[in-house]
C-alpha cells in the first residue's frame, strides 16, 4: 500500500492492471491442479474400490449358487441378477463418495481449523465448526424432506 501511494502513476497503473490477470491465471492453475489431484486420487484408489466391489459381487454370486434347488424353482432368480448389480453399484458409490470424498474433505476441514486456531484463535474455530455443523444438519434435513415428498 505504501508503494502504491509513493510510486508514479504509470507503475501503479501497470501493477493494478496485472492484478486481474494474475488472479485469472491463479484461478486457472488452481482448477487444473484440482483436476490433476482428483485424477491421481482416482488412479491410486480405484484398485482398492474395484477389489471391494469384486469381492462383494463374488460372495453374493457364491451365496446365490449355494442356495437350494427349491429356492431357485420357487422364485424368479433371474431378477436377482438385477438386484445384485444394483447392490454392487450402491457399494461402489458408497466407497467413492464415502471414502474418496468425505475422508479427504474431513481431513482438509481439520487442517484448516488447525491453521485458523493457530493464527486467529479458538473463537474463530468455534464459529467455523458451528457453521459447518449447521450446514450439514440443514442439508441432511432438506434431503430427507425432499425424499419424503418424492416417496
Amino acid at each position: 500500500v505504501d508503494w502504491l501511494t509513493t510510486a508514479d502513476a504509470a507503475s501503479v497503473a501497470t501493477a493494478l492492471s496485472l492484478v486481474p490477470i494474475m488472479l485469472i491465471v491463479a484461478y486457472g492453475v488452481g482448477r487444473v491442479m484440482m483436476m490433476v489431484t482428483t485424477q491421481i486420487r482416482d488412479v491410486l484408489f480405484t484398485r482398492v474400490g474395484q477389489y471391494a466391489v469384486r469381492r462383494l459381487s463374488n460372495e453374493a454370486f457364491q451365496h446365490l449358487h449355494a442356495l437350494s434347488l427349491r429356492f431357485h424353482l420357487e422364485r424368479k432368480t433371474g431378477g436377482l441378477s438385477r438386484v445384485i448389480e444394483r447392490g454392487r453399484a450402491a457399494v461402489e458409490l458408497i466407497i467413492r463418495m464415502g471414502i474418496l470424498n468425505s475422508v479427504p474433505t474431513a481431513l482438509e476441514l481439520l487442517l484448516v481449523l488447525g491453521i485458523v486456531a493457530w493464527l486467529f484463535g479458538w473463537e474463530f474455530v468455534l464459529v467455523i465448526a458451528g457453521t459447518v455443523i449447521a450446514y450439514t444438519v440443514y442439508t441432511f434435513k432438506a434431503s430427507e424432506w425432499r425424499l419424503a415428498i418424492r416417496r
